[in-house]
């Protein structure tokens, strides 16, 4: 059996590696690198609301992702290289949602 680091990781939080990118849930410290999706006009074209003017919107909805983490793992942040460069997942009902940045 080959030794490496695990793909899966379950507890407190749902992780899947894979050799470029991590799927997890929400962390805190997340909020800058949301606020660079989020604010992004070019990222936020076909999202379903305006780009965010303030870190405090993004604030907002990452409050609301660390609660609704607790209860349902469906909407997952996407890291590359030690960032957050999106999410994807279960948006509503049976619609599949993901953003990522573009650079």
């Amino acid at each position: 059996m080959q030794k490496g680091p695990s793909r899966y990781s379950w507890g407190a939080f749902f992780m899947l590696n894979t050799e470029r990118l991590i799927l997890r849930g929400p962390k805190p410290d997340d909020l800058d690198d949301m606020f660079a999706l989020y604010s992004d006009a070019r990222a936020m074209k076909y999202w379903s609301t305006a780009p965010h003017d303030s870190p405090a919107v993004t604030d907002e909805m990452l409050q609301r992702r660390l609660a609704s983490w607790q209860t349902r793992q469906t909407y997952f942040q996407i890291e590359m290289n030690g960032r957050m460069i999106g999410n994807a997942g279960n948006h509503m009902g049976d619609e599949v949602g993901f953003i990522l940045h573009p650079d």
